[in-house]
């Protein structure tokens, strides 16, 4: 909007001539208000009409009197987000503190899509504890592909079983499983095994006796 030019007998301090009185009413005339949307603008005159339009799910309504003009949403909108059946994430998602949990027995899924992975990154020094079952279900593979992988546990067994268990190794020059115990010398117990492992190594087949 430009402001009219507008003398005033304050202003100038002394009676205004009828020309000056004139230009004030052409300068109030011609005065116009502008309307934007952020982009486009327009600028109307001050007795032009502002119309606007409803769009989809939007209803208008203006009050007669007061010249309120009201907007609602016909379909309401989304009162919870179990209403949005495709979501999408516009960052990183911060449980603050929470957890991702399901309810009666439900399973949480985590489904990239085609050759996607599941990354779980501790790199930071921090670990990933699993209390349960963790179970792998057809031609499943655990892989380490830069390092070691160990499973250790402090406070109970740990079980590998299957219907012919192979463990392999990448490379020929190492064996597929090294048992190491924590202590070196001679074991204690030299009495008969209770069972043997059996390990194989290429075409090698080697006895293990694990003891009750």
């Amino acid at each position: 909007m430009t402001k009219p030019v507008i003398v005033t007998r304050s202003g100038k301090g002394v009676a205004l001539t009828y020309e000056e009185q004139d230009a004030n009413f052409t300068n109030l005339q011609n005065a116009t208000i502008t309307v934007s949307d952020g982009t486009n603008s327009k600028a109307i005159d001050l007795n032009g009409t502002i119309q606007f339009t409803a769009g989809s799910n939007i209803t208008l309504s203006v009050n007669a009197t007061t010249g309120v003009i009201t907007i609602n949403s016909s379909s309401g909108g989304m009162t919870d987000i179990v209403q949005d059946t495709s979501p999408q994430l516009g960052g990183n998602l911060d449980v603050n503190g929470k957890k991702i949990v399901s309810v009666t027995n439900g399973t949480v899924w985590l489904q990239p899509n085609g050759t996607g992975a599941i990354y779980l990154d501790c790199t930071g020094g921090g670990e990933i504890e699993v209390t349960g079952l963790i179970r792998l279900e057809g031609a499943s593979t655990i892989t380490d592909i830069s390092g070691t992988l160990i499973l250790s546990s402090s406070v109970g067994d740990i079980t590998l079983s299957g219907d012919g268990l192979t463990l392999t190794n990448n490379t020929s020059s190492n064996p597929a499983l090294t048992i190491q115990n924590s202590t070196t010398g001679t074991p204690s117990n030299t009495t008969t095994p209770a069972t043997w492992l059996k390990v194989r190594v290429g075409s090698t087949t080697r006895y293990l006796p694990l003891y009750s």
